[in-house]
């Protein structure tokens, strides 16, 4: 469990020699040194234990099985989209939501004390199965919704949790109706987060086509003057915009040395170009920014030759290609 992060499967009579190893362990879970130990909503679920408070510890080495199936299932798939797609798989498991639930109070939703870990499979596959049963998913929402926990990175967490509830929803009856009520209150937080970020308000300014829960994306690609390779190939200028509250647009810029600029939603990651960025609330000058680099720093970019995809969105690319006019 310390090296590995794995929790042995042991025959019954050696059960309270493991229970004894993890109260061993319980005061170093998490520590920055030991990077590849069990994370403590796994240790918890299975031991029924920490140093907060029990749950209810292993009855038998079938118990120790059946948990640890579950543990495996969790962290099975390598993509969260992935796991929502399969959710038929985690449906034998439903029965230990109940369980789930209080493991993940009891961590006060906050299943690693030291890393920022968003994207844990574990973590969400044990939510996604808390979602899957009709007995817990409300209490879940509520839970999160009407933050009776200090939930950390909270705007973040919601919106991935929003993609749950999204796959789910389909499958619940209509007579749930508190689980209804505020999976709409969780989207109405999505769509507020949505509105604000620098992508939709780009779309409003050029009349784009898009629905207001719609997933789009726009990605510009920009060669520079003369160029013979296509738009999309390096050296060039790269801007994507969607409406992702924390990541509405990205630039990437590059040129025959291989040198590159990066900015994410005005904060420069990387800057060997030595170019003054765009910055945060200036998308909509974007086709002024690329004639700055022209006229202030050389970089020969032809916005009239610019690659832009938006899916089939035909009349959104006309309107686009207008403003990079602009």
């Amino acid at each position: 469990m310390r090296v590995s992060g794995d929790i042995p499967a042991v025959a019954g009579a050696e059960i309270t020699l493991l229970v004894e190893a993890y109260r061993q362990l319980l005061p170093i879970i998490d520590q920055a040194d030991i990077s590849q130990m069990a994370r403590c909503h796994h240790l918890l679920y299975v031991f029924g234990f920490d140093d907060t408070g029990a749950l209810g510890e292993i009855g038998d080495a079938k118990e120790l099985a059946a948990r640890l199936k579950l543990i495996a299932q969790v962290g099975k798939y390598t993509t969260l989209p992935a796991q929502r797609e399969k959710r038929a798989s985690f449906l034998p498991f439903v029965g230990e939501a109940g369980r789930l639930l209080q493991t993940l109070r009891q961590l006060s939703y906050h299943h690693n004390r030291l890393y920022k870990d968003l994207l844990s499979l574990s973590y969400w596959g044990m939510m996604l199965i808390i979602l899957l049963n009709e007995g817990t998913r409300t209490e879940l929402l509520r839970d999160v919704v009407e933050e009776r926990y200090a939930i950390p990175y909270r705007d973040q967490r919601l919106a991935l949790l929003h993609d749950f509830v999204q796959s789910v929803l389909p499958d619940c009856p209509a007579d749930e109706a508190d689980f209804h009520e505020l999976a709409g209150r969780l989207s109405a937080i999505q769509r507020e987060r949505r509105a604000q970020t620098e992508a939709v308000a780009l779309a409003r300014l050029l009349d784009l086509p898009f629905d207001d829960d719609e997933d789009w994306q726009i990605t510009i690609s920009v060669p520079y003057a003369g160029s013979e390779r296509p738009a999309v190939l390096a050296p060039n200028l790269n801007l994507s915009v969607r409406p992702d509250p924390d990541g509405a647009w990205r630039i990437r810029l590059n040129n025959a040395e291989r040198k590159q600029f990066s900015e994410w939603d005005g904060k420069v990651t990387q800057n060997d170009l030595g170019v003054e960025g765009l910055g945060k609330g200036n998308l909509a000058n974007f086709p002024s920014w690329v004639r700055m680099l022209k006229t202030r720093r050389g970089f020969d970019l032809d916005l009239s030759a610019s690659d832009i995809q938006v899916g089939r969105k035909r009349s959104a690319a006309k309107k686009i290609a207008d403003w990079l006019k602009t």
